[in-house]
């Protein structure tokens, strides 16, 4: 198994040099925004289910998940282990209800069941299968009985398989979710609610009104979000857990 120190410090230095221009490469343009809005759906839809007082958000990367709750009143503590990406969170936080910590994901600052909610997105691609198990973990310790997890997945069958088509052909890809992957991360926790970001090509049909509105909700039904590039869970920890 990779070192969890080694592996998060070549995370940190992966992502150093990118955090000044993350959001404007990956989140402007008619495709960014669409993507911005497709994952802010999902999580406010999450949250507003979960109704936490307090989210941990790990890791906080540029801080979208700040700037996609900022208008909620909800208190938010995003760690994140590279200091440039807490500098560029700092634009989306406020003093009143947001605190930045210079933290590892494998181990964070925080006491057993101190929160009612932590959201991770994009971060359990960056590792194989093996290595997350304890991130897992170190997430499930922090939420307090009943409490929730929202964490989203890249999907190796979008578009019925293409993503593990381009491995088997040798071309650069990031981790998938396997098969039953999350309920063995996270045992005895509850699926609450599972849903895809987007389908194939659906951002070129998400602007026509009655089109747009039925692919998005068809996003979050079973089978057709296996289809979505990734997946959102929102987990439900055990009373007595």
């Amino acid at each position: 198994m990779t070192n969890q120190h080694d592996a998060s410090r070549s995370d940190a230095r992966c992502y150093a040099h990118l955090a000044g221009d993350y959001d404007e490469q990956r989140f402007s343009g008619r495709d960014g925004r669409f993507l911005y809005h497709c994952d802010r759906r999902i999580i406010r839809r999450f949250v507003d289910e979960a109704r936490p007082v307090q989210i941990v958000d790990a890791p906080v990367g540029t801080g979208r998940v700040l700037h996609y709750l900022r208008d909620l009143g909800i208190r938010v503590a995003g760690v994140d282990i590279t200091l440039e990406m807490l500098g560029t969170a700092r634009k989306n936080a406020s003093l009143d209800k947001h605190t930045l910590k210079l933290a590892n994901a494998a181990k964070l600052p925080f006491e057993d069941g101190r929160f009612d909610c932590l959201s991770s997105l994009r971060f359990f691609h960056l590792f194989p299968v093996q290595d997350r198990q304890q991130f897992a973990d170190e997430f499930s310790r922090v939420i307090r009985p009943g409490g929730y997890i929202i964490v989203s997945f890249t999907n190796g069958m979008y578009a019925g398989g293409w993503n593990w088509l381009k491995r088997m052909l040798g071309f650069k890809t990031v981790f998938f979710e396997y098969p039953g992957e999350v309920k063995r991360l996270f045992a005895g926790w509850s699926i609450e609610r599972l849903e895809g970001n987007f389908l194939p090509k659906q951002w070129w049909l998400d602007s026509l009104p009655a089109i747009g509105g039925v692919l998005r909700r068809l996003t979050q039904v079973t089978p057709l979000n296996r289809l979505c590039w990734e997946r959102f869970y929102l987990l439900r920890k055990p009373l007595d857990g």
